[in-house]
């Protein structure tokens, strides 16, 4: 399995609705034939930063959805 661990930090007018502006990049990722979950956090310790945890079954299916056009 691949493990892929990304911090965002949107624009502050963002913040509040990330999710909603990520959704479709989300439901793309999620579909990929390799993706083993995709999952969003908003940090506790930063309340303007959002997590990103995604997990894909070996390095070609997460080469794949890094190299994707979403």
């Amino acid at each position: 399995m691949i493990l892929i661990n990304v911090r965002f930090k949107p624009l502050p007018e963002n913040v509040e609705n990330f999710r909603e502006l990520v959704k479709d990049f989300t439901d793309a990722s999620r579909a990929e034939e390799g993706n083993i979950f995709f999952e969003w956090s908003r940090s506790l310790e930063t309340k303007d930063e959002w997590v990103l945890v995604e997990g894909f079954r070996d390095g070609d299916a997460g080469g794949e959805h890094v190299q994707s056009d979403h």
